[in-house]
């Protein structure tokens, strides 16, 4: 059975959401395929019985000035900003990592001031900070690079890297909400209208286009069908898009250039629920809003600060989840007690007396996803314009990684891309 539409929106994330939201309020027909059975992507909120704190799987942080605050904000949510210490375990010692701000401040001075064709991370690293004084915050940096970009340094764009340090960094992405990030989605549905139509766990298949014309092929629970419009809109996260998880025929040689110069980080995230948030009467902790320690599997713990909540997020990115590749639910579950109770320094019984549920995801072991969200590999510092480039006013694309100026990997990327490709196509009606 084919149906016709005006546009077909492949993928019913942020990005897609938001432009099929467009492109129906504007008067025209707009089928939206989400593979999924829920709406919002690598978005994943979690609610459990019993429990007021939703637990979020997804992304969790945003800023205070971008599309998601203003979603948020005026559908009635609780917004606020981050706060408390972030604290480093070393052994046994406890260092509050504003110790190290001048050496990386040093650090980020120095890579911003290389210039000339653009390399490696690593390679600059050892090419401006190779003085053994700077040695423990070189390791800070690869590890932030790890932790936050979910990307490998050996690989990392020098010029993105600054290009983010200067326009989004990590402090830029402070917010959040009590009443989980699910309210923004809920919010962009509203917005969809009666010419919008949305298909939930339908997959697409194969995508057969060409100028003015396209067919997307797709199944649901067995059963297949078609759907034609004269445009789609393209979301599929990056990595599903250059691994092939949909045909395009003709294909798409003009990105693959763009597949080969960015890439997905792989993130594992958990979210621990214990009976009460014991760690808030722990000599020293009852500020703590980080604390990592690198030596352990899960190197990175934070807080539910201001919010009093009985939750603590786990979090490994990039190289780091090499040391959990494989693990079972009852090995992660063991190492995250092992990773909580080293970074706390209490015994490993006091953590698991306290547990009550492990909630987690492994975003490069999703085939929806195949990763967390996007990175740039040295030299790749505009493939970004390349993955978004309209194909014959025909073939739209969105998605974070299509965004520059340090928005990918961000949910504001993600809906400043999907209001972008629905405007393409507005251009050319």
């Amino acid at each position: 059975m084919t149906k016709t539409f005006d546009v077909v929106v492949v993928g019913a994330g942020l990005s897609g959401i938001v432009a099929a939201g467009r492109l129906s309020e504007a008067g025209l027909s707009v089928a939206l395929i989400e593979a999924r059975s829920r709406f919002g992507g690598r978005l994943l909120t979690a609610r459990l019985p019993g429990r007021v704190h939703p637990i979020e799987l997804g992304p969790e942080w945003f800023d205070a000035d971008g599309l998601i605050h203003d979603l948020l904000a005026n559908a009635g949510a609780p917004i606020e900003a981050a706060e408390g210490t972030h604290w480093r375990r070393v052994g046994a010692d406890l260092r509050d990592i504003q110790d190290a701000a001048d050496g990386g401040h040093e650090i980020h001075h120095r890579l911003a001031a290389i210039h000339g064709p653009d390399q490696p991370l690593n390679a600059a690293l050892a090419e401006c900070c190779g003085d053994p004084l700077l040695a423990p915050s070189v390791t800070m940096l690869r590890h932030y690079v790890e932790g936050f970009h979910a990307a490998d340094p050996s690989h990392l764009s020098l010029h993105w890297f600054n290009e983010v340090e200067r326009t989004q960094p990590a402090n830029a992405a402070e917010m959040r909400t009590s009443t989980g990030l699910d309210i923004a989605v809920e919010a962009l549905l509203r917005g969809l209208g009666p010419r919008c139509t949305a298909y939930l766990g339908t997959r697409v298949d194969a995508v057969r286009w060409r100028t003015g014309s396209v067919t997307v092929a797709c199944s649901s629970r067995g059963t297949s069908g078609t759907l034609q419009a004269r445009a789609a809109v393209i979301t599929l996260p990056l990595a599903v898009l250059a691994g092939g998880g949909v045909t395009f025929s003709p294909s798409l040689p003009a990105k693959e250039e763009a597949f080969t110069r960015l890439a997905t980080g792989p993130v594992v995230k958990l979210n621990l629920a214990f009976d009460s948030p014991f760690w808030w009467d722990l000599p020293g902790l009852g500020d703590t809003l980080f604390v990592q320690d690198f030596s352990q599997s899960i190197p990175t713990w934070w807080t539910t600060r201001p919010t009093r909540a009985p939750v603590l997020v786990g979090w490994a990115a990039g190289p780091q989840v090499a040391r959990l590749a494989d693990l079972d639910d009852i090995a992660l579950r063991r190492s995250a007690v092992e990773s909580l109770s080293h970074a706390l320094h209490i015994p490993e019984a006091t953590v698991t007396g306290h547990l009550r549920s492990i909630h987690w995801h492994d975003w490069q072991r999703d085939p929806l996803a195949l990763g967390a969200y996007s990175w740039v590999r040295s030299g790749g510092i505009d493939a970004h314009q390349l993955l978004a480039e309209p194909m014959a006013r025909t073939l739209f694309f969105a998605g974070e990684a299509t965004c520059g100026n340090g928005r990918n990997a961000t949910m504001d990327g993600a809906l400043q891309s999907g209001l972008r490709a629905a405007d393409e196509i507005l251009a050319t009606r």
